[in-house]
């Protein structure tokens, strides 16, 4: 431990934040997990989520996938995103330079979403994203935590 300078602010002074995001993937939920975790009882694919959350890696401009206004910077870079099953446990893993409110629950259901193919493709294959569909996948707030800061 050292001292922290007079110009230190936990909030602005941070080099990375880090979240994750646990998702009980079975068809019957556990009562005590209920406040702590997405329950999502249809089966998912660990290998679509990986590939839907890899593109989220890199400096970007994340604005659609924020509750934010117009008027704010929004990009950052996400350093990494990953996914793991641990038996009926999907746990999400972000770590980025910051992050904008409601960042981390619209990127972890869409990627829920794919898994589970309700996004539209275009002609070439690719996601269309819009406000309508952005929003309407969000993950609930259960689930999500904060794992740690880096100065």
């Amino acid at each position: 431990m050292f001292e922290a300078g007079d110009n230190f602010n936990s909030r602005y002074s941070a080099k990375f934040r880090e979240y994750v995001y646990f998702v009980f993937n079975s068809s019957v939920l556990p009562p005590f997990l209920n406040n702590y975790v997405w329950h999502v009882p249809l089966k998912l694919d660990i290998e679509k989520l990986r590939e839907f959350v890899g593109g989220f890696v890199g400096k970007r401009d994340f604005l659609l996938f924020s509750n934010e206004s117009k008027d704010k910077k929004c990009v950052r870079e996400v350093y990494f995103f990953r996914v793991k099953r641990f038996r009926d446990f999907v746990i999400f893993h972000v770590r980025a330079n910051g992050f904008l409110r409601g960042m981390v629950r619209n990127m972890v259901g869409l990627a829920i979403a794919y898994s589970l193919m309700r996004l539209q493709k275009d002609e070439s294959g690719n996601i269309i994203f819009n406000v309508r569909n952005v929003k309407s996948f969000k993950a609930p707030s259960e689930g999500l935590f904060l794992r740690k800061v880096g100065y």
